[in-house]
């Protein structure tokens, strides 16, 4: 089938094309019964073929169930309405029976048809081929924030010379939801529609946003479904219940709405399923970073302690893994980004294998989240000992691509930038002795490019690409770089560049970049420059952004102010007003950056700062950035990461003080807390304080109070008290609340693991509510046994009390479907919040309630060791 999102899309479908100029990517699946990718089939020939005219570039490679025409050319004479007919064999071999798609009329024209046809923009919110949620607020209002629009002649191309063309939007079926915000007009190729409001709006409405040229001119085009929801659907309690009801277990009538999607490069390693990489035995592989997504897209407000964790294995089960090190295959949540710091392979594998990484139970790492998608790389290559000559990456400086993937602009005719490619060894470090004849060759995946710069020798560890140009028009080129002629073992390796906006003439404020020359206004030069600076508050990064065309040429803007912020995700910035470049004044503009502290959940994490346009008078210059870092700041790097992260034990403090009186001395807290287990104030880092509700077995009263979770950091050469992180946690959950003053004013009520933790939490809360509706039971009231012995027996008396949060959800099972049962201990849960008239035998709920109260305050007791037993004291002293 073909892929939704290429040139051809569906069976039947016309299209326009340019003689001689190859069409845009044609993407085919080969699909299992369920029509979904069959990625276990490779080696299978596409062929196509034309009814009329000549085509070149007409077989493709199915890899991993999928097959990309990337050169399609008609060549020779121009067919008015050609129909391409797709089929599929062995290599030299005839085509398999039934294996057949075909296009519809393509119309070929000799040069390039002018203002053809409206497309949606890469950066535009609504696709036409990508499905959208979007909240409502409480009015049941929201906000499209952009639908950019492009004018492109036949050849795929934006005609920058198309302007005062008027465009309406339509909303599908109309009136149901309304807007005044439907019209924008086409300026040198773009039109804008930016933070259409809409009203009115009904959870679960799906619709569809249309935009059409009033004179007819062009056809409309339409986006995928919109679906509206409720702004309630992402908060936390929202998202344990899918979470825990839906997505560990498959459900078919409410399927999991989360996955996971691997980090972008070159923050993450791998930015992409199927991505092969390398490493060597014993070695750390840089960071891998995995995003949780949910139907709105990233969950940029994470609770830790309701998602899962993950584990990589290489094997089919995560829980017999034998090639990685044991316990570098478990990460940890780094706020938004999970990520595996410490992933080491022990042994060579004996055949190819992969790395997968599977969501599992954050508790139990055996059990998985099954409803959930597993990632997975493609093929691993692991050198038994540090290689020389086994890889390609770009330059860190000095080369117009800095990673993998990375996007920019050119011009037909006119040269790039200077591209360098380095040789690196196994552990991804610079060979600065490769070379021995190795030759670095390129070429593209669509368009054609100057032979006499394509080919270069590799001299002391470097390949330098400075003639290096499009000969003609292409679609959204990629670059691919490859080693030759070597007898190491980069020969074949390849690295590829991103999508290339390519043009056919320079056009004007496209792309921002650093002024690379440093001086007293800038120590930034280039993207992803790294800095180290020895605390957080001597740290200080100047940057000087620029404007510049599609051909790479630094300009004064001839028209509308560029704004550029700057944003960090990790640290607290101590910055000012957003920098300006004006029309016609200037051409950069200056930023001198400090920081306040970390944010909660990165303390002493790699900071990025990203320089993001938010206002240009070119709508597609809009929210791309350029980033800077990792900035590590060494009194409070990650030092100990993979021994702290993967077996520290995480300890909690129970306090009868509200969140909001914890929060406000919790630097002092944090001190104290250290005091107590004798250790710098370095060493110990709170990761949450969240709120909390306790019992007082003594007065049979609930508290209202904080739950603070901390965790213990290895210790530094110059550290006193030398201790574990591990026998740090042992040493605090032996301490005696009971017999300790106030901390601070604050009274510490209990001290225990967190692996212990039994409060009344939504994840066992609601994983308990879904086993009690899904359980299979036999006995005389099958509902009531399954709800007594997988909800209110273990949770009843912790959270149906007041202030749990889940007192009302009692109300609603009391008065349902628990209304007639006759469990003790439902009855005893149910009697504060059932209404007792609705029973059938209430004078006998009564009497045996009595009894019950009695059978529950004695087992409470007993319990909890205040009868019939005797506490255990544990004696400690500790000298720092």
């Amino acid at each position: 089938m073909f892929e939704s999102s290429g040139y051809i899309t569906e069976e039947n479908m016309g299209n326009t094309a340019v003689l001689n100029l190859a069409m845009p990517t044609i993407s085919i699946m080969v699909v299992s019964s369920v029509l979904t990718a069959d990625v276990s089939n490779s080696g299978l020939i596409i062929r196509a073929t034309s009814d009329q005219g000549t085509l070149v570039g007409s077989e493709a490679v199915v890899e991993r169930g999928r097959a990309d025409f990337k050169k399609l050319t008609f060549v020779g004479s121009a067919p008015n309405s050609a129909v391409i007919t797709f089929t599929a064999g062995p290599q030299g071999g005839l085509p398999v029976s039934g294996f057949q798609l075909v296009s519809g009329a393509i119309s070929v024209a000799v040069t390039p048809v002018k203002a053809k046809f409206l497309s949606f923009a890469q950066s535009s919110f609504v696709q036409a081929s990508t499905t959208k949620t979007v909240q409502m607020d409480s009015s049941r209002s929201f906000v499209i924030p952009s639908i950019i629009v492009l004018l492109k002649d036949s050849a795929f191309q934006i005609d920058s010379s198309a302007s005062d063309i008027p465009l309406v939007l339509f909303i599908e079926p109309a009136g149901q939801i309304n807007t005044d915000q439907g019209s924008a007009t086409i300026v040198n190729g773009i039109a804008a529609f930016t933070d259409v409001a809409f009203t009115d709006g009904t959870v679960g409405l799906t619709f569809t946003i249309s935009v059409t040229d009033p004179t007819g001119s062009r056809d409309p085009i339409r986006s995928a479904t919109i679906t509206l929801a409720d702004s309630k659907s992402t908060e936390a309690a929202q998202r344990q219940l899918q979470l825990s009801t839906y997505c560990i277990t498959a459900n078919p009538i409410t399927p999991c709405e989360y996955s996971l999607v691997f980090g972008q490069n070159p923050l993450s390693l791998i930015s992409a399923a199927g991505q092969s990489f390398f490493t060597t035995v014993g070695a750390f592989i840089p960071e891998i970073r995995i995003i949780l997504y949910d139907r709105f897209g990233p969950v940029d407000s994470i609770d830790t302690s309701i998602v899962p964790s993950l584990i990589a294995y290489t094997g089919d089960d995560p829980n017999s893994e034998s090639l990685l090190v044991a316990g570098s295959n478990i990460g940890y949540w780094r706020d938004q980004y999970y990520v595996f710091t410490c992933l080491q392979f022990s042994e060579s594998p004996a055949g190819l294998v992969t790395l997968k990484f599977a969501p599992v139970l954050a508790t139990d790492s055996s059990k998985r989240y099954t409803a959930m998608n597993t990632l997975e790389t493609g093929f691993v290559t692991v050198a038994a000992s540090t290689t020389t000559s086994f890889g390609l990456r770009f330059a860190q400086s000095g080369s117009l691509f800095i990673h993998a993937g990375q996007t920019t602009s050119a011009v037909v005719n006119i040269a790039l930038p200077t591209i360098v490619i380095e040789v690196i060894d196994s552990l991804y470090q610079f060979d600065d002795e490769a070379g021995g004849g190795m030759v670095i060759s390129v070429e593209t995946s669509t368009g054609t490019l100057d032979k006499d710069g394509s080919r270069e020798l590799v001299v002391a560890g470097k390949a330098t690409f400075s003639t290096l140009k499009f000969t003609s028009i292409a679609d959204s080129p990629i670059l691919t770089f490859r080693a030759q002629q070597s007898t190491t073992d980069a020969n074949g390796k390849t690295i590829s560049s991103g999508a290339i906006s390519l043009t056919t003439l320079p056009v004007s404020t496209s792309e921002i970049s650093f002024v690379e020359t440093a001086n007293s206004y800038n120590n930034v030069t280039r993207i992803f420059q790294t800095f180290s600076f020895d605390s957080l508050a001597s740290a200080s990064v100047l940057a000087s952004v620029t404007i510049r065309d599609s051909a790479h040429q630094v300009e004064i803007p001839p028209e509308g102010t560029v704004e550029i912020d700057i944003q960090c995700e990790e640290a607290i910035l101590q910055t000012g007003i957003p920098g300006t470049i004006t029309p016609l004044t200037s051409a950069v503009t200056n930023f001198s950056t400090t920081f306040i502290s970390f944010r909660r959940g990165y303390e002493g994490a790699p900071i990025y700062l990203k320089y993001i346009v938010t206002s240009s008078s070119n709508p597609l210059l809009i929210n791309t950035y350029l980033t800077v870092g990792p900035i590590t700041i060494r009194s409070t790097e990650e030092t100990g990461t993979c021994v702290r992260r993967i077996v520290s034990p995480r300890v909690v403090a129970q306090f009868r003080s509200s969140v909001d009186a914890f929060l406000a001395i919790e630097n002092t807290m944090r001190a104290s807390l250290s005091y107590l287990v004798g250790i710098d104030t370095s060493r110990l880092l709170i990761n949450e304080v969240e709120r909390t509700v306790g019992v007082d077995y003594a007065s049979v009263s609930t508290w209202v109070g904080c739950k603070v979770t901390i965790e213990f950091l290895d210790p530094t050469a110059t550290s006193a008290n030398q201790r574990s992180p591990q026998e740090l946690a042992a040493v605090f959950v032996t301490l005696r609340p009971s017999c300790m003053g106030p901390i601070n004013g604050l009274t510490l009520d209990s001290v225990f693991y967190a692996a212990d933790d039994q409060s009344c939490d939504a994840a066992s809360y609601y994983a308990a509510l879904n086993l009690s509706q899904t359980c299979d039971a036999t006995g005389i009231n099958p509902t009531c046994q399954c709800y007594d012995e997988n909800l209110v027996e273990p949770l009843g008396s912790l959270c149906a009390v007041d202030d749990s949060g889940f007192k009302e959800n009692f109300v609603e099972l009391c008065n349902g479907p628990l209304l007639e049962c006759k469990e003790a201990t439902i009855l005893a849960v149910c009697m504060d919040v059932i209404d007792v008239s609705n029973a059938t035998y209430y004078w006998i709920f009564a009497i045996v309630v009595g009894v019950l109260l009695i059978g529950l305050a004695v087992f409470v007791l007993y319990k909890k060791g205040i009868i019939f037993k005797k506490s255990t004291t544990t004696l400690h002293s500790e000298k720092n």
